[in-house]
């Protein structure tokens, strides 16, 4: 199998549209979703992934399932040639290059995310497209989580990320109090959450395509920096599979600090390229917000960063919290000035509460 060069003109795309899928209507709308599901390369669940779209309550010709992988086998093409519109092989390990062209292949109006270890509940692209036909404004919606463990086996999961009712956004006049609260759900994390609009990629693949991790807060960001609305809702419509790839807080105490240093400087770099992409909309603002905090944050668990500097990152931190503040920013507030006393005791700090967290969630 191939790597399907796509064009990224959307418009081209109008007769494959017709001749795949019959338009269902949907409270007055005629949408079509795409479901994308992207692998970083595992084979232990993509099958079960592809099965929980197959088992959505829509009539099947109503959306698309295209996959995104970067290997091949025998058993799981096979499967996924009868099952799936579009199979493509990317060999380039970055997630933004295999969602891009996942989304560039894509004929629906509607998109949204599978991880390939992750699956959905059977009512999501019901409930999720019907939000969408009601209000054509709306670009982005993130759903609540199940967490389950390796076997499918429902876990406790954090209850503090499901807001107790809907929450919606103009992202065409941001607020801080509403950015604010989308963050404190941790809107902008779980891409399998997350459903858009297909036209907000349009003239954004090139910066996706720079995204070699953290692609969830990207494709947040994409969604604030288009004009529009976005919201978001408690139903639990994803099953987030919580596994020994998916933390590595089960490592050593020095593994694991230096992985997440890794992790919150690269993450800084993927801010980077969103607040390059926002420039002029009425997010940017917002996302340089989150590119500083991000900063601080990475800062706090580099031993290189020397004490002025870490004064200066937390002066830096405060000021943004003209833009966004969540209680998260307080708690690294403190460990950014603990972190001027000791590194050692802050990132043993930072390690114990990764620890005491995944101890509440994982099966012993």
């Amino acid at each position: 199998m191939r790597f399907k060069q796509e064009s990224e003109n959307h418009a081209s795309l109008t007769t494959k549209k017709t001749n795949l899928l019959t338009l269902v209507y949907i409270h007055g709308s005629l949408l079509l979703a795409s479901v994308i599901i992207y692998t970083y390369d595992r084979r232990e669940y993509i099958l079960k992934a592809v099965e929980s779209v197959l088992s959505q309550s829509v009539p099947r010709n109503s959306y698309e399932i295209i996959v995104v992988k970067g290997f091949t086998d025998d058993r799981i093409d096979d499967f996924l040639r009868e099952k799936c519109d579009r199979v493509l092989l990317v060999p380039d390990k970055s997630h933004g290059k295999k969602l891009a062209a996942g989304i560039r292949a894509s004929a629906g109006d509607v998109i949204f995310i599978l991880d390939d270890d992750d699956e959905f509940a059977p009512e999501k692209l019901k409930t999720c497209l019907e939000f969408f036909s009601k209000n054509d404004r709306l670009n982005f919606l993130h759903n609540a989580t199940v967490w389950i463990d390796e076997t499918g086996k429902n876990l406790p999961g954090p209850a503090e990320t499901v807001p107790q009712k809907n929450l919606a956004v103009d992202t065409s006049n941001m607020r801080r109090s509403g950015i604010s609260e989308f963050l404190r759900y941790r809107a902008n994390w779980y891409s399998s959450c997350m459903g858009f609009r297909r036209r907000i990629f349009d003239g954004r693949f090139e910066y996706i395509e720079r995204v070699n991790q953290s692609i969830d807060p990207f494709l947040f960001f994409v969604a604030i920096s288009s004009p529009g609305e976005a919201l978001l809702i408690p139903d639990r419509l994803s099953r987030y599979r919580v596994h020994p790839s998916t933390t590595n807080y089960l490592a050593t105490y020095e593994d694991f600090i230096e992985s997440r240093k890794i992790f919150y400087r690269n993450s800084s770099r993927v801010f980077g390229i969103a607040v390059e992409m926002s420039k002029g909309s009425a997010s940017a603002s917002f996302i340089a917000a989150a590119k500083t905090q991000m900063d601080f944050i990475a800062s706090v668990l580099d031993s290189e960063v020397r004490i002025g500097e870490q004064c200066t990152g937390i002066l830096d931190y405060v000021r943004s919290f003209n833009s966004i503040f969540t209680r998260y920013q307080i708690l690294w507030l403190v460990m950014g000035t603990l972190r001027l006393v000791s590194f050692h005791v802050t990132s043993a700090i930072f390690f114990r509460y990764f620890a005491r967290f995944y101890e509440q969630v994982l099966p012993t």
